[in-house]
């Protein structure tokens, strides 16, 4: 018997998948970039931060600060209980600005992964009566983003982001039997602290009235400096108090955990007429497969390489309507499409082939233009679910997310004329 819970403790995620790997990756991009299916390599202006591909630095023309917030409404089934949670969190602060006409730097703050479960599990035995396992777990892994762009001609773009990746993940797992009054309990602590690089290209190229872009990324795997602290013990309640009974196990900080981040790239195109539209395409790959033995008992599961799709497309139907503002609102859509990075088959101890965590999810939103304050409000909608397989006894996870910013811009380093 399975029996989904809701954690008392402040998270960013409800998902039984958090239990997994570093978490449930919390895909934090630029609000834009988001709404159009996540276009996160190939997607550039010149007013706004794209943190991910760092060669888009280098087209800002002015100061752009921005602020994110994403709140999400996720729902858990299974073939026993529905459940419905609700959290909100910063989902980015970021700021950019251009150093020089062919220089540009950026900074940002962004949560990586989140953690946030509570599952249960529970059999018969003949001897110890009714076994129940339960299994909690919170924290996170969050990015600080530091980086440079650079023009090398008017059509070629480069940059380099350096990442400080920093977070402590818990886990924790108690075991009861129908027969004592004594529980087992085991707490594992998870803390990371350590730097990353990515590499971003952006290639422009007009052809007639139309504007090609080509934008890569690649993050190279980087084994991570990381620390692991293990206790385990047998523990008892009185009322509302826990009193431990004897200590079987306890490593604090005894060892160092080198876990990889894993190879990812992105490879996008998209083409646009200037001035009103824009339409793309994306590819990402992630190898998760190489860190799979690297995570905490990792016969429970397999983590497998995540393959994704993305498609958007924005639309301005007069960008300087200056009677009828709707005409200045950037309207968006996306859809993307992933599959992998969890193989349910072996999560749910199927004797299938290998199936992969697939999900889809639709983006809709709107950049509302706040021209007295030469800014913009972003507003995003987006409905994830999971395609499970049904012959997979396997948990369904799907949510609506709200994501909101605004995006403020300025002019600074300007060069004052005196006649």
């Amino acid at each position: 018997i399975l029996i989904l819970g809701v954690l008392k403790s402040q998270v960013n995620t409800f998902s039984p998948y958090s239990y997994f790997g570093v978490g449930e990756l919390s895909n934090s991009f630029n609000p834009a970039a988001v709404s159009m299916g996540g276009l996160n390599s190939v997607f550039n202006k010149n007013n706004s931060v794209n943190f991910i591909n760092p060669s888009t630095y280098s087209l800002l023309n002015q100061t752009a600060f921005e602020v994110g917030n994403k709140t999400t409404f996720s729902k858990i089934a299974n073939q026993n209980v529905d459940q419905n949670n609700f959290n909100t969190s910063l989902s980015h602060l970021s700021l950019g600005f251009p150093i020089s006409k062919k220089i540009g730097f950026a900074l940002a703050l962004l949560p990586y992964s989140s953690v946030g479960y509570n599952v249960s599990s529970s059999n018969q035995n003949l001897e110890l009566g009714t076994i129940l396992h339960n299994y909690t777990g919170e924290g996170g892994l969050n990015k600080f983003v530091i980086g440079s762009g650079w023009s090398i001609t008017d059509n070629i773009s480069v940059g380099l982001n350096w990442n400080w990746f920093f977070g402590t993940i818990s886990k924790n797992t108690s075991v009861s039997t129908g027969n004592s009054p004594i529980y087992f309990g085991d707490e594992i602590v998870f803390s990371m602290g350590d730097f990353s690089y990515d590499l971003g290209l952006i290639v422009k190229q007009k052809v007639s009235d139309y504007q090609l872009s080509l934008g890569a990324i690649i993050s190279p795997e980087k084994k991570m400096s990381s620390k692991i602290s293990r206790m385990q013990y047998t523990y008892s309640y009185s009322g509302d108090f826990v009193s431990v009974i004897d200590t079987i196990l306890s490593e604090n900080n005894n060892f160092d955990s080198e876990i990889s981040l894993p190879l990812n790239y992105s490879i996008g195109l998209s083409v646009d007429n200037l001035s009103s539209w824009i339409v793309g395409v994306e590819y990402t790959y992630t190898n998760w497969s190489i860190v799979d033995y690297l995570i905490w008992e990792p016969s429970l599961y397999s983590l497998v390489d995540l393959s994704q799709l993305s498609m958007g497309v924005q639309f301005i139907p007069k960008k300087d309507d200056i009677y009828n503002y709707f005409n200045t609102i950037e309207y968006r859509l996306g859809i993307t499409y992933s599959s992998g990075y969890l193989d349910l088959a072996h999560l749910s101890n199927s004797k299938i082939e290998s199936t992969n965590l697939d999900q889809i999810a639709f983006n809709v939103g709107m950049g509302l233009p706040i021209k007295k304050a030469s800014s913009m409000l972003h507003v995003g909608l987006k409905y994830n679910v999971s395609l499970n397989n049904d012959n997979l006894e396997t948990i369904e996870h799907s949510f609506v997310s709200l994501n909101i910013a605004i995006t403020l811009n300025e002019k600074w380093f300007k060069k004052i004329k005196i006649d």
